[in-house]
Formats: C-alpha cells, sequence, structure tokens
C-alpha cells in the first residue's frame, strides 16, 4: 500500500458505515485511509478555490457541502 508522507496527524470520529466504506475504497485504490482521506482533502480543497475542473468537459466544479 502507499503511504501518507504528511507529518501532520489528523482524527476524525465516523460511524461503522463510513468506516467500511473508507477500508474498502482504500483497499481498491491500493492506499492507506491516510492517504484517501489527504486525497479527498486535497480535492475539497481544489473545488473551494476553484481549481477543481471536470475531465471530460475542462468545466470547473464548485464543491457545495
Amino acid at each position: 500500500m502507499s503511504q501518507c508522507f504528511g507529518s501532520i496527524s489528523v482524527g476524525t470520529k465516523t460511524d461503522d458505515a463510513m468506516c467500511e466504506f473508507l477500508n474498502r475504497e482504500s483497499e481498491r485504490l491500493g492506499v492507506s485511509n491516510s492517504e484517501l482521506i489527504r486525497r479527498i482533502l486535497e480535492h475539497y480543497r481544489d473545488g473551494r478555490s476553484g481549481n477543481l475542473r471536470c475531465p471530460h468537459c475542462e468545466g470547473l466544479l464548485e464543491v457545495v457541502v
């Protein structure tokens, strides 16, 4: 599995279903849970700053939470 090379630890609490989802997705992608969460946060940051583009049409995507 790929490892996350960040130096700052970030923790969260979640329910069993979300934990299982993270475990399945990280396994499917061949990365650690930490790396998957880092990637998700990176996409969220890009979306919030207006730097996330659709891979098909190159249009800007907005992340709304």
